[in-house]
């Protein structure tokens, strides 16, 4: 019996007030089936960092998101991760992920070498993420409470799960690149810049390209020009929401495990399902 049979099976002819009923509530929460939001990702040139939580304004002049605060301020939040993971993927295969320990704190580098014998494409992947008990907790122990608060829809507010800094080399053009032996070895090399302001907040300028394998002293602001080769990089924010049904999910399930929580009466707090 898998966890959402589990709890319907319990609630049947139980008591909504009863113990047992709160706790086959509770002990759906904490399963795997209570992780059932939904994933998006904010637009490019979107500002959002790790960790906050708003809701998505639009208007004639576009898309913003507006923050609210951040989940390191609520009361009881677990602690977030202190690591990335990396990895790189190119036409050969990608390597297994792995943890970078000294991200957020330190430079890291990614290092391209570069095959100037084909055309191709390969990136390098850095993801900083909040676990999965961060994102438990806050749609269930606070988001209906910060809703409430803010006179949004429990629908209507966002948590920002993973931002995902892409950097990627595209080879073209190759005869323009060969020397006279197989293969040249050169290299370019795209420096993570830490995060340098707290909570899990990143610089605008987050990382540079380079022709040095060593980081500069300061960002350089000037990116290196090689025939044949284009340089890129991007940082995108992804997102967990909850669906209108979704969210009925919650406010139902907490009136059952949390009956002491004070229900308003504005309208703004029922979900609108379609």
């Amino acid at each position: 019996m898998n966890t959402a049979e589990h709890l319907l099976s319990g609630l049947k002819g139980s008591n909504p007030t009863s113990v047992s009923c709160a706790t086959h509530v509770t002990d759906f929460v904490n399963s795997v089936g209570g992780q059932m939001w939904s994933m998006n990702h904010l637009r490019q040139g979107i500002s959002a960092d790790l960790g906050e939580y708003g809701y998505i304004q639009r208007d004639a002049d576009g898309e913003r998101f507006v923050c609210l605060g951040h989940i390191d301020e609520l009361p009881d939040m677990p602690p977030t991760s202190t690591f990335a993971l990396h990895r790189k993927e190119a036409p050969n295969g990608s390597t297994p992920w792995s943890k970078v320990h000294h991200w957020p704190g330190e430079i890291f580098s990614a290092d391209f070498k570069l095959d100037t014998r084909i055309n191709y494409t390969e990136t390098s992947v850095l993801i900083h993420d909040i676990s999965r008990e961060n994102s438990r907790s806050f749609f269930w122990d606070h988001a209906e409470d910060i809703a409430l608060r803010h006179g949004i829809r429990l629908h209507e507010l966002n948590l920002v799960v993973e931002i995902r800094r892409t950097a990627q080399v595209s080879v073209s053009e190759s005869k323009r690149l060969h020397s006279d032996g197989p293969s040249s070895s050169r290299s370019v090399y795209f420096h993570y810049l830490p995060l340098i302001r707290s909570p899990g907040e990143c610089s605008k300028a987050w990382g540079y390209w380079s022709l040095e394998s060593i980081p500069a002293a300061s960002p350089l602001n000037d990116r290196p020009v090689i025939e044949g080769v284009s340089l890129a990089h991007k940082k995108t924010a992804c997102y967990y929401y909850l669906s209108p049904l979704q969210a009925e999910v919650v406010r139902t399930l907490n009136s059952l495990r949390r009956p002491d929580f004070a229900k308003s009466e504005d309208e703004g707090r029922f979900e609108t399902i379609s």
